[in-house]
């Protein structure tokens, strides 16, 4: 990575749905671990790290690995993002997992709620509650941790290019990112983010690599199952391989570190076969042509929160206006400078995001607000500064 440091190129992660019992993850990482995998991926949010940290400690204890062998990522929650909460977050997280560091420490996304004990705050009508945070000064926080040794390495998550550019360009930038995580498979290949990414020394890392998990709630019922496709599954074949591991495979060849999360012995040990085999020119060539930019996760039911109008990691698209709802309040709404400046903001409503460009005509900015007439009324939006493109 472009601090120094390494990371194993195939992780596991280690979200899973509300069905899967903790002890379940836990077992999956002593199995991962005994297999060989030396990269584990989770984060504050997924609420398994106490048992992630027992299944550590105890392959440490049975002389398995050192902690030096291992290399674990954790994530900054969204209600952390205030600068003063972000070593907070990652105490707890340590503390969980009966660590003294991390090796590398992300933003999990770039998008600030309400600090509280609520992982999704919300209003009276049931909407989100975001905060104003500028992400510059969640970054410095980030410094500050890397530099009191509790993570080794930082970086971010979910971020677009124009995050990126506004974390590298940030005055008296001490560490750029040493990577970006996002949702990365055929169906969505983020060739034009992993040429950014690779432009500023920065490595891309996939999640969903292989799909994801139907039982998840935030993930889209009714899109295409990724293992199934019949490109994928007669590359397979040529190689006597399986389809998720040509997908792996795929990631690796490309320079993307690839996450892959399964808690099956099988399935774990074939995925770790990954290395054992390569991919000819033609054959990525095809899952090139696979690409769809499509996401298995919903913008507006991630666990994240992201709101509708947002792709995070990707590039971003605008709702119609019938579907933008009333705002819930915020605190603080940012300052709105001038309409010349205007574009450079987006639209902060209840679950949505929108660029000011991508607003009725008819819309005109009220102080710090962006207000236009609709059936009658009028919507009245607090705005915020630009988080997509």
């Amino acid at each position: 990575m472009n601090d120094g440091f390494f990371m194993p190129m195939l992780g596991l992660g280690t979200s899973a749905p509300p069905q899967v019992a903790k002890s379940e993850v836990e077992k999956a990482i002593k199995r991962a671990i005994d297999i060989g995998y030396r990269h584990i991926d989770s984060a504050y949010m997924y609420q398994n790290e106490e048992e992630i940290g027992r299944a550590i400690q105890m392959k440490i204890a049975d002389g398995t690995v050192k902690r030096g062998d291992l290399f674990y990522t954790t994530k900054l929650w969204s209600t952390f993002f205030r600068p003063e909460l972000v070593q907070t977050c990652l105490e707890s997280s340590l503390r969980k997992l009966q660590l003294s560091y991390v090796d590398l420490y992300l933003i999990h996304f770039p998008i600030a709620m309400k600090p509280g004990e609520d992982f999704f705050p919300k209003d009276t009508h049931g909407n989100i509650i975001f905060d104003t945070v500028d992400l510059c000064t969640t970054w410095e926080a980030l410094e500050k941790c890397k530099d009191a040794g509790l993570a080794k390495s930082i970086g971010v998550s979910n971020f677009n290019c124009k995050q990126l550019e506004m974390i590298l360009n940030k005055p008296g930038l001490k560490y750029k990112p040493v990577c970006n995580q996002v949702e990365c498979h055929p169906y969505l290949n983020q060739s034009k983010l992993l040429e950014f990414c690779k432009s500023k020394d920065i490595l891309l890392v996939a999640y969903a690599t292989l799909g994801s998990d139907l039982r998840k709630k935030w993930v889209k019922k009714d899109n295409p199952v990724l293992l199934q496709d019949p490109v994928l599954n007669t590359i397979a074949e040529k190689h006597r391989r399986t389809p998720a591991q040509v997908t792996l495979r795929y990631q690796l060849q490309r320079g993307v570190a690839a996450l892959a999360k399964s808690f099956n012995e099988k399935r774990l040990k074939e995925n770790f076969q990954v290395f054992e085999f390569q991919l000819t020119p033609e054959d990525m060539q095809s899952l090139d042509g696979l690409n769809r930019n499509m996401r298995y996760f919903e913008e507006d039911s991630c666990p994240g929160g992201v709101p509708a109008g947002v792709q995070v990691g990707g590039p971003s698209t605008s709702g119609s206006a019938e579907e933008r709802r009333r705002p819930s309040p915020t605190t603080g709404p940012p300052h709105l400078p001038d309409a010349q400046a205007q574009d450079r903001y987006l639209l902060h409503a209840s679950g949505h995001l929108y660029s000011y460009r991508a607003a009725p005509r008819d819309a005109t900015v009220v102080g710090a607000r962006i207000r236009w007439r609709h059936g009658g009324g009028h919507f009245d939006w607090p705005a915020a500064p630009m988080v997509d493109t």
